[in-house]
């Protein structure tokens, strides 16, 4: 089975775990160690809040089978998000398809 995990620094992230996602609240100071190695076996996906980007980025790099999607928590953040997504397809497909 593979996993869908959302990571957030805020509480509100549980709202995802009513629809069936595996949720985590993160901080500085216990990030890498939220997703267990066994879980990353059978990981597929992480959603992220962009507010912890670059801690993601930084933990999940080496994992590439694993995909990392931005997700807007802010409506400021829309644009910033779908700038995340066009970098992940691009990157994975070789072209901007979007």
């Amino acid at each position: 089975m593979n996993k869908i995990f959302v990571l957030s620094n805020k509480i509100e992230v549980h709202i995802f775990k009513a629809i069936g996602f595996e949720t985590r609240v993160v901080s500085n100071e216990n990030f890498k160690d939220l997703i267990s190695n066994d879980e990353l076996k059978e990981t597929a996906i992480i959603y992220f809040d962009l507010a912890i980007k670059e801690k993601v980025y930084e933990a999940y790099k080496h994992y590439d089978r694993i995909s990392l999607i931005p997700l807007p928590f802010k409506s400021s953040e829309i644009g910033k998000s779908e700038d995340g997504i066009r970098e992940l397809v691009k990157k994975s497909v070789g072209v901007d398809l979007l």
